[in-house]
C-alpha cells in the first residue's frame, strides 16, 4: 500500500512538473556562475560543485518517498536501470573520500542495488541483474557482468576508506560470481596465430552478460582493475588467484587495441553447438571513452601491484591516444568537445587521474575535460522549476542544449557523472595543493 501511494504521489509530481515546464520554459534557464568562484582553491571549488550536483541528482533522479523507487530521467517516473544505480554508488563513493558523511549515502545506493539483486537457493549473494523488482533480491533478470564489476570496484574502494569488511566480503562475493559464471579461458595459440603476436602468457576474459555471446571491452577493462584492487585486499587466501586472473584478462584486452591506440568495443568468436569458442571472428564496435579509461586504470593498478614497467608504458600510450582521439576542438576557443555519454567520460578521467602520479602529461588530459565540464557548468546549467531539473547540465558541455526537449529529459547517466567528475577533480587538486 505504501509503495502504491509513493508511486501515485511521484506520478502526480512528474505530471505537475511537466505542465509547468511547458508553460514556464523561461524558468529553465542557465543558472550562471556560482558563488564557488570566490573560493581560494580548485579543490574547494570542485568539492562545492560536486556537492551541489549530487544534491540535485538526488532530487531529480532518486525518489525520497521510498528508497526503492528512483527516476531514470528528470521528468519521467520509471525504475532506473541497474547501470544508473551503479553510477549513484560511484558518485557517493567518491564523495565519501572527501567527506565521511557520504558513506551513509553510499550505503543507501547499495541498498537500492538490492532491488536488482538475486539470491542463491541457499540465500547467499548470486548477482546484480538488469531487472528492477519491488522486493529486494527477488530479480530473475539477465545479468550484465559489467554492472557487477562497477559495484565490485567501488566496494573495494569503500573498504579502503572505512576498513569495514562488509564491503570487502561483498566485493569477494561479486568477484567469485563473475569468475564462476562469466569467465572463459582463451587459447594462447589461437590468438598468436590470428594476430601474429603471442600473448606472453595464459589469457582469459569475461563475457558481457549471461548469454555469453561475445567478450566486450566494457567487461574486461573494469574486471582487470577490480580484480587487481581486490587481490591486494582479499582476506580469503585467494589474492594471488585474483591477480592471476587480472593479468589474463589484461592480456586479452590488449588484443582489442586499435592502431590508433583506442579500443574496439568487443571481440566476436566462432562457436560450436555448445557455445564453446572454436576460433576468432573479428574485433568490432565504436571506440568509446570509457573503453580507454578502464585499461589505463587497470595498467596502473597492475603496475602498482607488480612493479613491471610494461604496464606503465601501456598506460602512458593509451592515455595519450585517448586524449588525441576524444578531446576535439569545439566552437568555443580553448574548450574541447566530448561527444559520448558523460558517464563514459567520467571513467576516462579516472584513468587520467590514476596515471597522473606517474606521467606529467596526464595533467593536460585532465585539464581538457575539466575545462569542458566547467564551461557547461558555468554557461548552460539550469535553474529548474520548483526545484526539479535544477543544475541540469547538457550532454554537450561545450555546445549546450540542442533544444528545449533535451532540458526536460536529462538522463541520470548524463548528470550523476558530472558530480562524480567534480569529486574526482576535488580529490586530485586537493592532493596537489
Amino acid at each position: 500500500m505504501l509503495n502504491l501511494f509513493a508511486y501515485a504521489l511521484t506520478s502526480l509530481r512528474a505530471a505537475l512538473i511537466f505542465l509547468l515546464s511547458v508553460t514556464c520554459t523561461g524558468l529553465l534557464r542557465p543558472a550562471g556562475p556560482d558563488a564557488t568562484f570566490a573560493m581560494e582553491s580548485k579543490a574547494e571549488k570542485y568539492r562545492a560543485r560536486a556537492s551541489i550536483l549530487a544534491a540535485s541528482a538526488e532530487k531529480n533522479f532518486f525518489d525520497k518517498l521510498s528508497p526503492m523507487l528512483h527516476n531514470s530521467s528528470s521528468q519521467q517516473f520509471t525504475p532506473a536501470g541497474c547501470w544508473d544505480a551503479t553510477a549513484l554508488l560511484t558518485m557517493y563513493t567518491k564523495l565519501a573520500a572527501l567527506d565521511g558523511k557520504y558513506v551513509k549515502c553510499a550505503d543507501r545506493a547499495l541498498d537500492t542495488l538490492e532491488f536488482y539483486g538475486r539470491k542463491t537457493p541457499g540465500g547467499g549473494f548470486s548477482a546484480y541483474t538488469g531487472k528492477w523488482t519491488m522486493c529486494k533480491n527477488a530479480s530473475d533478470g539477465q545479468v550484465y557482468y559489467d554492472d557487477n564489476m562497477w559495484v565490485g570496484r567501488d566496494l573495494v574502494k569503500l573498504y579502503r576508506l572505512t576498513g569495514d569488511k562488509k564491503y570487502l566480503h561483498r566485493a569477494i562475493a561479486v568477484a567469485d560470481m563473475l569468475l564462476a559464471e562469466g569467465w572463459t579461458d582463451l587459447d594462447e595459440g589461437m590468438f598468436g596465430q590470428k594476430f601474429g603476436r603471442a600473448p606472453g602468457g595464459p589469457l582469459g576474459g569475461f563475457y558481457w552478460r549471461d548469454d555469453r555471446e561475445a567478450l566486450h571491452m566494457c567487461s574486461n577493462g573494469p574486471a582487470a582493475q577490480f580484480l587487481t584492487l581486490l587481490a591486494g585486499a582479499a582476506d580469503n587466501g585467494k589474492g594471488a588467484y585474483y591477480l592471476g586472473c587480472a593479468k589474463k584478462c589484461y592480456r586479452f584486452l590488449s588484443y582489442l587495441e586499435q592502431p590508433s591506440g583506442v579500443f574496439w568495443d568487443l571481440m566476436r568468436f566462432h562457436k560450436d553447438a555448445d557455445n564453446n569458442i572454436t576460433g576468432i571472428e573479428r574485433a568490432e564496435g565504436a571506440a568509446l571513452t570509457y573503453n580507454s579509461g578502464t585499461p589505463v586504470s587497470s595498467a596502473i593498478e597492475l603496475y602498482r601491484a607488480t612493479g613491471e614497467a610494461a604496464y606503465l608504458d601501456d598506460a602512458v600510450r593509451w592515455a595519450r591516444a585517448a586524449d588525441a582521439y576524444f578531446a576535439k576542438d569545439s566552437a568555443v576557443p580553448g574548450v574541447k568537445a566530448f561527444t559520448d555519454l558523460p558517464w563514459f567520460r567520467e571513467i576516462l578521467l579516472m584513468g587520467y587521474i590514476d596515471l597522473s602520479a606517474f606521467d606529467p602529461a596526464a595533467q593536460g588530459y585532465i585539464q581538457n575535460m575539466e575545462a569542458s565540464l566547467n564551461y557547461g557548468y558555468e554557461n548552460h546549467r539550469l535553474n529548474g522549476v520548483l526545484g526539479y531539473n535544477k543544475n541540469i547540465i547538457p550532454r554537450d558541455w561545450a555546445g549546450g542544449f540542442t533544444d528545449e526537449a533535451e532540458k526536460q529529459t536529462a538522463a541520470a547517466l548524463e548528470q550523476i557523472p558530472c558530480a562524480g567528475i567534480y569529486a574526482s577533480l576535488a580529490g586530485f587538486y586537493g592532493e596537489k595543493e
